[in-house]
C-alpha cells in the first residue's frame, strides 16, 4: 500500500507539472491573444507530438475501427485550422497517452484521502482512476471543441471589417478576387486571413464558387456561409455583386447585435449566483458584525 501510495503521488505530481508547463508554455508562445492557438502546434499536443508520432499505427487502427468519431475529429481539425499539423490518428494516441496521466492523478487524490483517513484498504483510488481515465481520453477532443469555438469567435469578430473593406473595393470598380487580394495586403494577423490565402490558392485550380464553398465548409459559420452563396449566387441572378455585399454586411451587423443584445439579457441572471454566494455574505458580514458585537458586549454588561 505504501508502495502504491508513493507511486500515485509521484504520477500526481508529475502530471500536475506536465500540463501545466505545456499549457504555459502554450500561452506564453500564443502571445496571450485569444484564438492564436492554431498559428502553432497547440500545447496540448506539444506535450505528446514525439510519442504521438511513434505509434501512429495504433491510432491509425482506432481510426479505422471509430469511423464515425473519426470523422468528427477531422472535422474538429479542419475547422480549427489544424488539419495540417496533426492528424486523426494522433489524436487517438494522444488520448491513450492522456488517459494513464489523468487516471494517475485522480487515483493519486483518492489514495492520499484514503491514507489520511486512515484507511489502509480503501477504494476511492478505484473511483478516482476510471473517471481519470475517461477525462484523459476525451481530454483531446474537448481540447479541439475549444480550438473550434476560439477560431469561430476570432473570424466572427473580424467578419464585419472584412465585409466593409470587400464593399469598398468592389464599388471601386475591383473584382471579387482582387478584392480580397486588397485585404490579404493587410497581412492582419486573424483565422480570417489565413482562410482567405487558401481559398485564393485553392480557386487557381479551381473556381471561385467551388473555393468559397470550400471555405465555407472549414470555417462552420452561417453568416459566412450566407455570404458565400450570396456572392456565388449573385453572378447566376445577375445581381450587382456590391450590392450583394452590402446587405450581406447589414445582416451581419443586425446579427451581431441582436447576439449582444441576448448576452446582455442574461448576464443579471449569471450575476445572481456568484452575487449571493459571494458578495451577500461579505455584506451581511460588514454590516452585521458591528451589531452583533454590540449586542454581546451589552448581554455581559447585563450579567
Amino acid at each position: 500500500m505504501n508502495f502504491l501510495l508513493a507511486l500515485a503521488v509521484g504520477a500526481l505530481i508529475l502530471g500536475s507539472f506536465w500540463l501545466a508547463s505545456g499549457l504555459m508554455h502554450g500561452g506564453l508562445t500564443a502571445g496571450g491573444r485569444e484564438g492564436r492557438e492554431e498559428a502553432g502546434t497547440p500545447a496540448w499536443f506539444r506535450n505528446v507530438a514525439p510519442v504521438c508520432t511513434a505509434l501512429l499505427p495504433v491510432g491509425s487502427a482506432l481510426e479505422a475501427l471509430f469511423t464515425d468519431a473519426s470523422e468528427r475529429i477531422r472535422r474538429q481539425l479542419a475547422v480549427a485550422g489544424l488539419s495540417e499539423r496533426i492528424s486523426v490518428p494522433q489524436v487517438w494516441v494522444a488520448g491513450l497517452l492522456y488517459a494513464p496521466v489523468f487516471g494517475g492523478m485522480l487515483s493519486g487524490m483518492g489514495l492520499l484521502l484514503d491514507s489520511v483517513a486512515g484507511k489502509e484498504n480503501g477504494i476511492l483510488w478505484f473511483f478516482g482512476l476510471i473517471p481519470g481515465l475517461v477525462m484523459g481520453l476525451a481530454y483531446p477532443s474537448s481540447q479541439l471543441r475549444k480550438a473550434v469555438e476560439a477560431r469561430q469567435r476570432a473570424i466572427s469578430r473580424a467578419l464585419p471589417f472584412v465585409f466593409d473593406l470587400l464593399h469598398a473595393a468592389v464599388s471601386a470598380g475591383q473584382s471579387f478576387g482582387a478584392a480580397v487580394q486588397s485585404y490579404l495586403d493587410l497581412r492582419l494577423q486573424n483565422p480570417l486571413t489565413e482562410e482567405f490565402g487558401h481559398m485564393m490558392r485553392e480557386q487557381q485550380v479551381s473556381s471561385r464558387d467551388v473555393a468559397l464553398r470550400g471555405m465555407a465548409d472549414r470555417i462552420q459559420l452561417d453568416a459566412f456561409t450566407y455570404f458565400a452563396e450570396a456572392v456565388i449566387n449573385s453572378d447566376k441572378t445577375g445581381a450587382t455583386l456590391s450590392e450583394t455585399i452590402r446587405i450581406q454586411a447589414e445582416e451581419m451587423r443586425k446579427a451581431r447585435f441582436n447576439l449582444a443584445e441576448r448576452l446582455a439579457a442574461k448576464a443579471p441572471t449569471k450575476i445572481l449566483f456568484p452575487m449571493i454566494l459571494f458578495i451577500m455574505p461579505a455584506v451581511f458580514i460588514v454590516i452585521g458584525a458591528p451589531v452583533a458585537i454590540r449586542i454581546l458586549d451589552l448581554v455581559r454588561t447585563m450579567r
